[in-house]
C-alpha cells in the first residue's frame, strides 16, 4: 500500500471548503478573543481601582497617624514646661489623661532633655522651654545653617 497516494478525508479541508463553516469558525474565534479581552480589561480595571482604594486608605491612615503624633508632641512639649496638670495637658492636646500619663512615664522625668527613645521631641529641642536659641544652635561648628 502506497501511503503517498492515499488521501484520508480531512475534516479541516471539508470545513475550509464550506463558506458558512469558515464564517462560523471565524465568529467563534472572534467571540473567544473578545471574551479574553473583556476579562483582561476587567482585571486591569480591578487592579487600578484596588490601587486607588489602597492609596486612599493609606492617605487617611497617614493623616490619622500624623494627627496623633502631633497631639503626642504637644503633650510632650507641655509636660516639658512642667506647669500644667495631666488633666490640663489632656484637654490642651486632645489626648486622654491615661495617654498623657503614659507619655510622662516614658519621659521618666527627662523633660527638657533630649533622650534616646523619645525621638528628640521633648520641649527643649526647639528651644520651647524658654531659653533663647542662638543662630546655628544644635549644629556642630560649621555644619549647620548659620
Amino acid at each position: 500500500m502506497n501511503c503517498s497516494n492515499t488521501r484520508p478525508p480531512s475534516r479541516i479541508r471539508e470545513l475550509s471548503a464550506d463558506e458558512e463553516a469558515r464564517r462560523l469558525a471565524f465568529v467563534r474565534e472572534r467571540a473567544l478573543r473578545d471574551e479574553v479581552s473583556f476579562i483582561n480589561d476587567a482585571e486591569r480595571r480591578g487592579r487600578r481601582e484596588g490601587r486607588r482604594e489602597g492609596r486612599r486608605e493609606g492617605h487617611i491612615e497617614g493623616l490619622t497617624e500624623g494627627r496623633m503624633e502631633a497631639m503626642r508632641e504637644t503633650a510632650r512639649n507641655l509636660i516639658a514646661m512642667n506647669i500644667l496638670s495631666d488633666a490640663q495637658i489632656a484637654q490642651a492636646s486632645g489626648l486622654t489623661e491615661v495617654e498623657v500619663k503614659a507619655i510622662r512615664e516614658t519621659a521618666g522625668g527627662r523633660c527638657g532633655v533630649l533622650a534616646a527613645g523619645d525621638g528628640g521631641r521633648v520641649g527643649a529641642r526647639r528651644g520651647m522651654v524658654g531659653e533663647g536659641r542662638a543662630k546655628g544652635a544644635g549644629f556642630a561648628a560649621g555644619t549647620g545653617p548659620g
